[in-house]
């Protein structure tokens, strides 16, 4: 029988084995530390020196360069959107020779007006008479009319004085006498200056009559239309019975033939697209006049500083390598800039020819029909 010390150990114990640790070798934790406390007391230093907190590559290049002035493009650009926005307000319309009212637009307005006066005297024969009908309002509509009419005839006057000034082209003309005089950069910068301090003064000028206009055919459209209808309608039924009745009709017929088109339609229509012009015309002209008060304070020298990324597309280092430029740019008179401009004056001249007064066989007295009253006498 075998002794309890030679007995052999139960299966279900296991004898333990001893496995290795590897622990890090000290010098590499120690290198590990020490490089990322040298890369954080970098970015410190980076940040201190760099107030805007953040970290960039910076390289700067200072930039001498000389431009010729931009002057002719923008002033024959100007005129010639006044030639094609202002010009048809202040010529003559091409009519057949058998229209019997005036050609130009400002004549149109005239003769209306006295047309006008016509139908207003037959409405106070018409309150005067025994004929029932009337009624007051027809008189406000066409007072409203007239009212308007009045003001429309000056604002349009006021419009062809302010406006032919443009189309003539003088002020070019004289810009470029003066820019032919110009000692230097600072003088040009300076006569520019004056030549868009003035132009904005007459542009201004020429929005604000337009703009009137505008207002005052829209009222004397509001109010025509209904007029002439509900005339037309009451009256008609009269018109072999009261001469006053015929004359009154013969108004009605005469305006809705030849002046409900121009006076409701194609004025309002030029009048809109010129506000149009003008309104454009004064931002460009406030973008002029910004450009040259900094040139004339610089004495037409433009200093820039630009700033930007060295790449166009994002990467990761992008924003780490910036371009820092000092742009210096000394502008001088072009050598054409003064021959476009004496041409721009003499655009302007061979219009002025088209810009006249109505000829005397258009005046409205001389060519409007006879009226029944003048027939029947």
């Amino acid at each position: 029988m075998p002794t309890p010390t030679s007995m052999p150990a139960p299966a279900s114990v296991a004898t333990p084995v001893s496995t290795p640790v590897h622990l890090p070798a000290p010098q590499k934790t120690l290198w590990l530390f020490t490089g990322l406390a040298t890369l954080v007391l970098f970015i410190g230093i980076l940040q201190a020196l760099n107030p805007l907190g953040h970290l960039a590559w910076v390289s700067t290049t200072s930039v001498n360069k000389t431009a010729v002035f931009h002057i002719w493009q923008p002033v024959h650009l100007l005129f010639r959107d006044y030639e094609n926005a202002i010009l048809p307000l202040i010529t003559p319309f091409e009519f057949n020779d058998s229209v019997p009212i005036p050609r130009k637009p400002s004549s149109i307005i005239a003769a209306f007006d006295e047309e006008a006066h016509a139908m207003a005297c037959g409405l106070s024969a018409w309150e005067g008479s025994s004929l029932s009908g009337f009624d007051e309002h027809l008189t406000r509509r066409l007072n409203t009319c007239r009212v308007e009419l009045e003001s429309l005839r000056d604002s349009v006057l006021t419009f062809a004085l302010s406006a032919n000034v443009f189309v003539r082209g003088r002020s070019a003309h004289i810009l470029a006498v003066s820019l032919d005089e110009a000692e230097s950069p600072g003088r040009v910068a300076e006569k520019m200056k004056n030549f868009w301090n003035l132009t904005e003064e007459r542009n201004g000028k020429v929005d604000l009559s337009a703009r009137r206009i505008q207002r005052s055919l829209g009222i004397i459209k509001t109010e025509l239309e209904p007029f002439l209808d509900e005339v037309e309608e009451l009256l008609t039924p009269h018109a072999g019975h009261h001469i006053w009745a015929a004359d009154l009709l013969d108004s009605i017929t005469f305006t809705r033939n030849y002046f409900s088109l121009h006076i409701l339609h194609t004025i309002p229509y030029l009048v809109d697209r010129a506000v149009g012009t003008l309104s454009t015309a004064d931002t460009s002209i406030s973008e002029q006049l910004e450009f040259w008060d900094i040139m004339e304070s610089t004495a037409g020298v433009k200093d820039e500083e630009i700033c930007r990324f060295t790449t166009d597309e994002p990467r990761w280092y992008s924003s780490w390598k910036v371009q820092y430029e000092h742009v210096k740019t000394h502008y001088i008179l072009g050598n054409e800039t003064v021959a476009e401009l004496y041409r721009v004056a003499d655009r302007g001249l061979e219009l002025k020819k088209l810009v006249t007064e109505e000829e005397p066989k258009w005046k409205f007295k001389n060519i409007r029909p006879k009226r029944p009253s003048e027939r029947w006498t």
